[in-house]
This record gives structure tokens, C-alpha cells and sequence, in this order.
């Protein structure tokens, strides 16, 4: 069976390494990345190039967009009120997470997806905006009545307390990375 597998080995070898393939997918895919992607900081107004956009979509430029964005540096004196900013703002749902904000016309619109609870032990607490004249949010749990963390933390020591003493186990699903996060940081600090 050895001497068979070798030679199947032996065989494929004329064609092209997966690896290989694989890294040079990647880099193709980052280098992408980096003619699409713009760095902004959080908290920092920063113009987008209206006419600019325009002229890349026309042409079906994807990779022009990093231009619609101008450094806040580089943005021209006297820029009219109209122009198209953007801005973002910590969300603290996860480790980078941002709410967006664009201003256009004297008008403010938020864009968001989850936010973080306040007091999270490994995350700034999200930033309310300051005015949204429209507000998009993601909803999913936007209704509930969550448990204070230290009742959670206790009831969750219960548990873990409960199935050690009866040689049990602890079954824990874990749906998101935010979750799992706060988790591991609780379950440590019941260990301690």
C-alpha cells in the first residue's frame, strides 16, 4: 500500500502545488485589499470625492475608490458645506468594530451594526453619536433585558461549580466572537 501511495505521489507532483496556488491567491487577494482598502481614524471627518466616484463607476473602476477618499490633511480650504463626509466611531461590539457616520447637506446618517454593551471588561463601551437625522440599525436583540454581568458571572460559577462536583459537563454554545470573548475573560476570572 506504501509503494502504491508513493507512486501516486510521484504522479500528481506534475501538477501544479495547491500550495503554491494558494499563496499566490492570497497575495493577489491582498494586494487588492490594499488598492481598495483607505485607513481612516476613528473620530476624524473625512471628505469623499463625489466627482471622482462617479468617474470610477463610470469607467467600472473598483479599484479606484481608495481615491474618493481624501486624507483629512488633504482636504481643500474652503470645501463647500455640501460635500460628502465620512466618519467612524468606535461601536465596542467587537475588537475594531465601528458605527458609521456620513454628513451630506447638513444632514447626518448612521449606519450600525451590533453595539457593545457598556462596562464590557475587554472593550471601550460604544460612542452614541451626537445627532443622526436617520438612523440604520441592526436590530437582533435590541429589545432584550440582557443579565448584569456579575449575576451572569456568578451563575455561570454555579454551574461550573455544580457539574464538577457531580463529574458533569458544561456544554457552553458559543454563537459569536463578541460572546466568546467575554466568556473566556469570565471563565478566567472564576479560575482566579
Amino acid at each position: 500500500m506504501a509503494n502504491h501511495y508513493h507512486r501516486l505521489r510521484v504522479g500528481q507532483n506534475a501538477r501544479p502545488d495547491p500550495q503554491q496556488h494558494d499563496k499566490r491567491l492570497v497575495a493577489k487577494v491582498l494586494a487588492r485589499l490594499q488598492q481598495v482598502l483607505v485607513p481612516l481614524d476613528y473620530g476624524v471627518w473625512t471628505p469623499v470625492d463625489l466627482e471622482q466616484a462617479a468617474i470610477d463607476q463610470a469607467r467600472g473602476d473598483g479599484a479606484a475608490h481608495a481615491r474618493t477618499l481624501q486624507a483629512p490633511a488633504a482636504s481643500k480650504p474652503g470645501q463647500p458645506a455640501q460635500a460628502l463626509r465620512v466618519r467612524f466611531q468606535p461601536a465596542g461590539h467587537i475588537l475594531g468594530s465601528a458605527y458609521i457616520e456620513f454628513k451630506y447637506q447638513g444632514q447626518i446618517i448612521v449606519f450600525s451594526g451590533d453595539l457593545g454593551a457598556p462596562y464590557a471588561p475587554l472593550l471601550p463601551a460604544p460612542k452614541a453619536p451626537w445627532r443622526a437625522d436617520y438612523l440604520v440599525l441592526e436590530s437582533t436583540c435590541g429589545d432584550s433585558l440582557h443579565e448584569q454581568r456579575r449575576s451572569r458571572q456568578r451563575r455561570l460559577q454555579r454551574v461550573i461549580e455544580r457539574a464538577l462536583r457531580n463529574a458533569g459537563t458544561v456544554l457552553i454554545p458559543a454563537f459569536s466572537i463578541g460572546r466568546t470573548q467575554e466568556l473566556l475573560y469570565e471563565l478566567e476570572s472564576i479560575i482566579q
